[in-house]
């Protein structure tokens, strides 16, 4: 083994020490709101945009989908949800927020 890639395999069995696995979002849909939430929250702190408030019609939308891009796809909603980026994965969730062009000509 050339001293690369023991480098290489030692440092992965250093870092894999406890590995943990949990079933996709789709398993899980207790999870789905309060996950969803949570990455509102954050982006709104890392766009520095006001947190959406999300209708009951919207929480429901997010309990049916199927999410499979799991977690990063739900992250990316929310992404999109809070600056206002209205594609076909984000309409669905966020009708009431204005399109991305009418609230950054309303911030100048």
């Amino acid at each position: 083994m050339s001293r690369t890639a023991h480098s290489t395999a030692t440092c992965c069995y250093r870092l894999n020490v406890v590995t943990i696995t949990l079933p996709p979002l789709n398993e899980r849909r207790e999870d789905i709101v309060p996950l969803f939430e949570h990455f509102l929250l954050d982006a709104a702190v890392r766009y520095e945009r006001p947190v959406p408030l999300i209708t009951d019609r919207q929480r429901a939308e997010l309990m049916q989908r199927d999410w499979p891009g799991n977690v990063r796809e739900l992250r990316n909603a929310a992404d999109r949800m809070v600056l206002g980026i209205l594609d076909n994965a984000a309409t669905a969730l966020d009708t009431s927020v204005q399109p991305l062009k009418e609230r950054t000509e309303s911030a100048q």
